[in-house]
């Protein structure tokens, strides 16, 4: 509508110093999307290698991978774009094809979905989740992308190119659940029957309790990416290990890929900068590859475990600092013209979104504060950082939130008729209507 991504809305709309500190944040979680990415396709290298190539060895092959798979960018965008369907399609088919190996109960599943519950200690996952599913970056990409299509300036060629873009994107957020529905489907299913609660961990086997890790023949584990594979070999057999590191490989690919696309819109668009392809995977990779590789080589597979959650709980925060400018630029007469939000739409969204907030606001609070306030003399200091740090995002939200939306941006004639009924008292009015929007 706008010929314009949320990148450059952003920068045309916000204060300088508020766009760079945007820029920064949106930079940030590019990098801390990169990392589960880099881990999973290292675990991946080492399961299909049999350990015969170590965690760290996996790092390092996949700054490589990625950069080859770039080059791929130099025979056109349709290719690229190509080969990422494909890479998602082997990791669908892949995920899909061990829930069916490991089928879950039918009725269980439909309860859950219906009445959903979290057990103590989950939110922290289940919000890192969100994170995975929904990354920030990606709003920034799929803006983007849809300026690639060719539409005629007529407000029913208009018309039909969002309807196809919402359906396009509701297409592609519908295949990413089934996708992360199956993943949990297959833990559930494989795993949970043997979750022995003492211990913490997965343990099968055993004369006794399958509890027991005492026994001869008794195993336990930790569950994780690297040993998701050798639970399912044991739990369910040899393919669904094979496929499942295949599914993790195919999917760090296509996700570093994806993310390399979206920090070059991001800063073309904040900055009005342009780099190579290459070059900017070379810089985000690197700066993603030296905590993801001393990580490894200090703490090994647990601590590479325990860093994929807290990247993706960092895409959770970042998610409403990206969704908010957003849903007030789509909300706009200023920017949408007559295509902005209806106030239905506006209201489920925006619930939504203040649902995430409250989300992220709870999981800082259960992992951060609350552990420092059990301790018998609890650090100051730290309480006071995290506290300071808490309230620095909560007012940079609140911020965003209640700046109204003031610069019109050219919209073709069909679609500007609202600007010119509904903007004749200017900026107040626009914020009044985006308030009760």
């Amino acid at each position: 509508v706008s010929r314009r991504h949320l990148a450059l809305m952003c920068r045309e709309e916000y204060h300088p110093r508020l766009n760079f500190l945007l820029w920064v944040l949106a930079e940030l979680m590019i990098v801390a999307s990169d990392v589960p990415e880099i881990i999973g396709t290292a675990f991946a290298v080492q399961i299909l290698s049999s350990n015969a190539i170590p965690l760290w060895g996996g790092v390092l092959l996949c700054a490589l991978s990625t950069l080859v798979f770039l080059s791929l960018s130099y025979l056109g965008l349709s290719f690229l774009n190509a080969f990422i369907g494909f890479l998602v399609g082997v990791m669908s088919t892949c995920f899909l094809a061990d829930c069916f190996l490991s089928p879950p109960d039918g009725v269980a599943v439909l309860g859950g979905t219906i009445v959903p519950s979290l057990p103590d200690g989950a939110i922290q996952l289940a919000v890192g989740l969100l994170g995975a599913v929904a990354m920030p970056h990606n709003l920034f990409l799929q803006s983007a992308l849809v300026l690639s299509r060719k539409v005629n300036p007529d407000k029913k060629s208009m018309e039909y190119a969002c309807l196809y873009m919402t359906i396009e994107t509701g297409f592609s957020l519908f295949i990413s659940f089934i996708v992360n529905a199956s993943v949990l489907l297959v833990a559930a299913s494989s795993f949970a029957p043997l979750w022995c609660e003492p211990k913490e961990q997965v343990c099968q086997g055993g004369a006794g309790d399958v509890c027991d890790g005492t026994s001869g023949d008794a195993k336990c584990f930790d569950v994780g990416l690297e040993t998701a594979s050798t639970l399912l070999f044991r739990t369910v057999g040899a393919k669904a290990s094979t496929l499942w590191a295949i599914a993790l490989l195919a999917s760090g690919q296509s996700s570093t890929i994806t993310g390399t696309f979206a920090g070059q819109f991001v800063i073309e668009g904040f900055l009005q900068l342009s780099m190579p392809l290459w070059l900017r995977n070379l810089v985000s990779r690197a700066v993603a590859i030296i905590p993801s590789l001393v990580v490894t080589l200090i703490a090994g597979p647990s601590g590479a475990n325990q860093l994929i959650i807290v990247s993706t709980v960092m895409l959770a925060m970042h998610l409403p600092l990206a969704l908010v400018p957003l849903l007030k630029f789509t909300d706009s007469p200023l920017k949408m013209g007559n295509q902005r939000n209806s106030r239905l739409f506006s209201v489920i969204s925006w619930s939504l979104a203040m649902i995430v907030v409250a989300a992220n606001v709870t999981v800082v609070w259960d992992a951060s504060i609350t552990p420092l306030l059990n301790q018998k003399s609890p650090p100051i200091i730290l309480l006071a950082m995290w506290g300071l740090g808490s309230a620095a995002y909560l007012t940079l939200l609140a911020h965003l939130i209640l700046l109204p939306v003031r610069n019109a941006v050219p919209l073709p004639a069909c679609l500007a008729e609202d600007v010119q009924e509904g903007s004749g008292t200017g900026g107040q009015q626009i914020s009044g209507m985006e308030a009760s929007g």
